[in-house]
């Protein structure tokens, strides 16, 4: 018997995380690229300004599935979470928009769509973590004149 259910276990677990094949012979396969982005922007933004947070964050994520790259609206994204009180989304999607490229740490450190949880231990905790990394990353740039080297470091 338990080795039945662990057979089992392990089969529902091999369908539930296989990855989909792709058809690319099938007629539709290109109906991705016919997602309109800006039109999801524009309703991710209408949203926000009714304060409909949800609403804002599913268009966030219908974008983002589209374009991973687009770094503002993974920090878009952490805002709505962050409007919506939900402290650990917010920190994880901030911290995702960071790794994407949104290095702005004193904006996520004062923007007001973090209010609600400016001090849970999980914002705290990733904050400090990716101010120590833009730390890390601020270019060490030298400057040269003559047989003088002046570094802004």
């Amino acid at each position: 018997m338990k080795t039945i259910t662990i057979l089992f276990l392990l089969f529902t677990f091999m369908i539930i995380f296989a990855q989909e094949s792709i058809d690319i012979y099938s007629k539709d396969v290109g109906k991705f690229l016919e997602f309109n982005l800006a039109e999801h922007r524009k309703k991710a933004w209408e949203s926000y300004q009714k304060e409909d947070f949800e609403a804002a964050a599913e268009y966030y994520l219908l974008l983002l599935q589209h374009d991973l790259s687009d770094n503002n609206s993974i920090y878009n994204l952490a805002c709505f979470y962050g409007l919506l009180g939900k402290a650990e989304l917010a920190a994880e999607f901030f911290g995702k928009a960071f790794k994407a490229g949104f290095k702005d740490v004193d904006h996520i450190k004062n923007d007001p769509d973090f209010e609600k949880m400016k001090d849970a231990e999980i914002f705290q905790k990733v904050l400090k973590l990716i101010t120590k990394l833009a730390e890390k990353e601020k270019p060490n740039i030298q400057y040269r004149t003559r047989n003088f080297q002046y570094s802004s470091i």
